[in-house]
């Protein structure tokens, strides 16, 4: 997935996805997924992430801004790692790209 790929409104989690969010001390977290029943592990930044798409869709460019605020690391480095999450995330069927509308699209990537 690359900035291109992705529509005007961005990225999101799928709709109607029922999620139960547990975080840890240490700013991991466990998600689980009531559709597949599959529970998910989240380091801290996936967590970040993770909340950040909860709110609603996202463009990439605010994803990156979202961390970059918040941990000292190299642009190039973090873009690389957000690509990263989201393809993991869309292999497993959790996001979809949204259009300027909000509406859903396909499959984000």
């Amino acid at each position: 997935m690359d900035e291109s790929s992705v529509p005007a409104g961005g990225i999101a989690l799928v709709p109607g996805r029922k999620f139960e969010f547990s975080q840890g001390k240490k700013g991991e977290a466990f998600v689980f997924d009531h559709t597949t029943g599959i529970v998910y592990h989240l380091n801290r930044v996936a967590t970040r992430l993770f909340l950040r798409l909860q709110v609603g869709p996202c463009p990439f460019e605010e994803l990156v801004e979202h961390l970059l605020a918040r941990y000292p690391i190299c642009r190039a480095d973090l873009c690389r790692d957000i690509r990263e999450f989201l393809d993991d995330m869309r292999k497993e069927g959790l996001l979809v790209a949204e259009g300027p509308s909000g509406a859903s699209g396909v499959n984000a990537g």
